[in-house]
């Protein structure tokens, strides 16, 4: 059986008071429940940076600015292989709304917090970077 690859974008999103924002994973969908640093998937022909920008206004209704490419990762499941891209971002304007557009939950956390959440495995290693 062949497995098919994805690329996925993810935004580590920074806020004025040093805290990130991680969205919960809507139920009904892969992985759900979980915790993650939002983002999606990279459209075919799309830039990464543009597609990150989208999927955050989609599921947050947030307007990011997405800056350096911060971290990568690669997952393996039974049926495709993902690679993941994760991206520093900041806010354009502070005072700004989360919406659950299509999530399930949001948290402004802090790097010391990051453990209390249970996140894809696939994150294990950015997750033990982030709280050095």
């Amino acid at each position: 059986m062949n497995r098919f690859e994805i690329d996925v974008v993810a935004a580590i999103i920074h806020n004025s008071q040093n805290k990130f924002l991680i969205t919960k994973r809507p139920e009904g969908f892969h992985l759900a429940g979980l915790w993650e640093f939002p983002g999606g998937k990279v459209e075919d022909g799309e830039e990464q940076k543009i597609a990150l920008a989208r999927e955050i206004k989609e599921e947050t209704d947030l307007d990011i600015k997405v800056g350096k490419l911060f971290w990568t990762e690669t997952a393996e499941y039974s049926m495709k292989r993902v690679k993941l891209y994760f991206y520093d971002c900041y806010l354009t304007e502070e005072n700004q709304e989360v919406k659950c557009l299509e999530i399930d939950d949001f948290r402004w956390i802090t790097k010391s917090e990051l453990n209390q959440y249970k996140f894809p495995e696939a994150d294990d290693k950015l997750i033990k970077h982030l709280v050095k």
